[in-house]
């Protein structure tokens, strides 16, 4: 496993904007490790990524997390298992809706 996703791991779940206002370097942190990832992804790197995600939002910093995980769906059947791994319905959602459009358009 990649080290900063060990590192992502030890953080545990991204805190939520939208309950409180996380500190600037816990948001900082988050960024920078996600820069740090490479692809491609193994399934048990996706499976602690989707952990990571917050409820809802936390200053953008989830949208890059999102493209991370979504990057394992371009060759991996088992995504859709993995989505179910995601502790927050609203992304647990979104990622969903997102799978099934990008399915739709492969078959156009």
């Amino acid at each position: 496993m990649q080290g900063a996703i060990d590192e992502l791991k030890a953080l545990g779940r991204m805190p939520d904007s939208t309950d409180c206002e996380p500190p600037g370097e816990i948001v900082g942190r988050f960024e920078e490790l996600l820069a740090k990832v490479k692809l491609p992804l193994t399934a048990e790197e996706v499976g602690v990524l989707m952990r990571t995600f917050p409820e809802s939002t936390m200053y953008e910093v989830e949208w890059g997390l999102l493209r991370l995980v979504e990057s394992y769906a371009v060759s991996n059947p088992g995504y859709r298992q993995l989505i179910d791994i995601c502790p927050s319905g609203e992304w647990r959602e979104t990622m969903t809706v997102r799978f099934e459009n990008w399915e739709t358009k492969k078959l156009i």
